[in-house]
């Protein structure tokens, strides 16, 4: 079955030494799934991160958290997740990283997985 998750996020960085730094981001965001499995539906996700600077170019992002759930919960979409990842600057605003993760839906961790990405920073 395939989905597609599209996420718009706003979030703040705390700098609490010259290579640690606290983060935490709010957003609302849409999932996208065949009508055979309920439609699409909305959704709010909260994110809060702990990262180690590791030099000049890579990041280590120790943890994240991250919780989002339906606004209609009859959606059944409450999955948390925790991951770490490790994170090379390419420039001011371009990020590539991998990740290690672990989520559940309504009870104990029940999915894991590696995952690759690309952030841009306004």
């Amino acid at each position: 079955m395939w989905s597609y998750n599209l996420e718009g996020t706003l979030g703040y960085g705390l700098k609490l030494t010259h290579g640690v730094s606290l983060s935490g981001s709010a957003g609302v965001a849409e999932r996208f799934q065949p009508a055979t499995s309920g439609g699409d539906f909305p959704y709010y996700v909260l994110r809060v991160r702990a990262d180690i600077d590791l030099s000049e170019r890579w990041s280590w992002n120790v943890i994240t958290y991250r919780y989002r759930n339906a606004f209609d919960t009859a959606n059944n979409y409450d999955t948390p997740e925790v991951s770490t990842a490790i994170t090379l600057k390419i420039d001011n605003s371009s990020f590539i990283y991998t990740k290690y993760f672990f989520n559940w839906q309504n009870g104990p961790p029940d999915t894991q997985g590696f995952g690759i990405g690309y952030k841009y920073r306004f």
